[in-house]
């Protein structure tokens, strides 16, 4: 309905205070709230959500088909499907090209023309 798909239930969650070091795969869908140094990757033929709360950090490649960013991230985002932004959210890397939504407090980001374009938390890409 809608072109709305139903989204897969966070089924493994990283809490606020834990590290996590090295490379995660997950099925269905990820909540984290802690840290993460390393990629994080959904594993393939299934719908997936990662879920980065305000508390949560990840150092490290994502891939996911539904990601939703409330707090930081430093490497490459690839949503296959939507990426959202939430208002306190804090992206350094690369994002491919796909649907990106996000809350009206968030920053808007900076496009340039190509397959891909720079998110740039907190300021905006400069231009050189």
């Amino acid at each position: 309905m809608l072109g709305i798909k139903r989204q897969p239930a966070t089924r493994s969650v990283i809490g606020a205070g834990m590290r996590v070091q090295g490379p995660c795969t997950f099925s269905d869908g990820l909540q984290i709230d802690g840290e993460v140094l390393g990629d994080v990757t959904a594993e393939g033929g299934q719908p997936s959500v990662l879920v980065i709360g305000e508390g949560g950090s990840v150092q490290g490649a994502i891939s996911a088909d539904h990601v939703v960013i409330g707090g930081t991230v430093v490497g490459p985002v690839l949503a296959r499907e939507l990426l959202e932004l939430q208002s306190k959210a804090r992206v350094q890397g690369l994002e491919r090209d796909v649907s990106v939504s996000w809350s009206p407090a968030s920053p808007t980001p900076t496009t340039q023309r190509s397959t891909h374009w720079p998110l740039c938390w907190p300021g905006r890409a400069r231009d050189r």
